[in-house]
């Protein structure tokens, strides 16, 4: 009786074949979801198996051999999760057939963006055949035998927009918090802790007393209107704080210095100045008859 047989020679991958065991490598399969106006992509594997038939197979038109993916416990990979193409050819049950004739099948996997990521692995299983000896194996007749065991790798990956934009939102964000924490503090001190009663007196007579907090604030104004900052400006450079009261008609500047604030204005005399955070200063406007005591 003629012998007819098939070895596999060779699996060519796009990646190395060393899984620390004797698993054949069929390299790693990819996905990244849709994300604005990027679409989704699958990248599958690809890969090729060389053949080997005998000179009585490849003699005789009819020598086959039916293939089919099946997982470690020799179930069939479902379609579901992965796909296989053989030669380009979508399998309904991922199983493929090869012919005496063929030197080699080209192998695609992909998966589905449902499949969980992770490495998956089983065998390629000889499912149905006409042939008599595997490599050096007799075979039985019409039992299925497991060629080689496989391992594929499926990654799904983020959305190169969205990962882009992700780490332009980290770097600005990075950003903020370097200018924010570190150099906003250099470039616009604020106020310790610090409050002061002010007492206010025109032409000798008690016109305003109230207390104030300047804790926080970057600059304190008395003005006789709210001085108007955009929100970013807050943000960014910090608060300035205003003591409205409608007989300062020039405004006053407290900037703030160590333990102590620096006072300005047009008319104003302050004493002391810088102002201490503890203790009394008075601040006089000869020409408004205005007299501001801190305490």
């Amino acid at each position: 009786m003629r012998k007819t047989s098939i070895i596999f020679m060779a699996l060519a991958s796009m990646f190395a074949a060393s899984c620390g065991d004797d698993s054949q490598m069929l390299g790693t399969a990819s996905h990244y979801p849709k994300f604005l106006w990027v679409e989704a992509e699958s990248v599958p594997t690809k890969s090729v198996i060389d053949l080997d038939f005998s000179h009585d197979a490849k003699n005789d038109p009819n020598c086959y051999a039916e293939l089919q993916f099946v997982d470690n416990d020799g179930n069939p990979i479902k379609t579901d999760v992965m796909e296989v193409k053989a030669n380009g050819a979508l399998s309904e049950d991922n199983s493929f057939r090869v012919k005496s004739g063929e030197e080699s099948v080209e192998l695609e996997i992909r998966f589905a963006p449902e499949a969980k990521a992770g490495k998956y692995q089983g065998y390629l299983r000889l499912a149905d055949y006409n042939l008599d000896r595997f490599d050096n194996t007799v075979l039985p007749a019409g039992e299925a035998v497991d060629a080689f065991q496989w391992t594929v790798y499926y990654d799904k990956k983020m959305n190169p927009l969205a990962k882009g934009l992700m780490w332009v939102a980290i770097a600005i964000a990075a950003c903020l918090l370097l200018w924010i924490v570190v150099l906003r503090p250099i470039f616009y001190p604020r106020f310790g802790k610090f409050r002061k009663s002010v007492l206010i007196e025109k032409d000798g007579k008690k016109i305003g007393q109230q207390n104030f907090v300047f804790t926080g604030a970057r600059q304190v104004v008395f003005a006789s209107k709210k001085v108007q900052q955009s929100t970013l400006n807050r943000i960014f450079c910090g608060e300035i704080r205003t003591m409205v009261n409608a007989n300062i008609a020039t405004p006053i500047k407290f900037t703030p210095r160590k333990k102590s604030a620096v006072v300005t204005g047009m008319g104003y005399a302050a004493n002391p100045n810088p102002m201490p955070r503890s203790g009394v200063a008075t601040i006089s406007n000869a020409q408004q008859k205005l007299t501001i005591t801190l305490r």
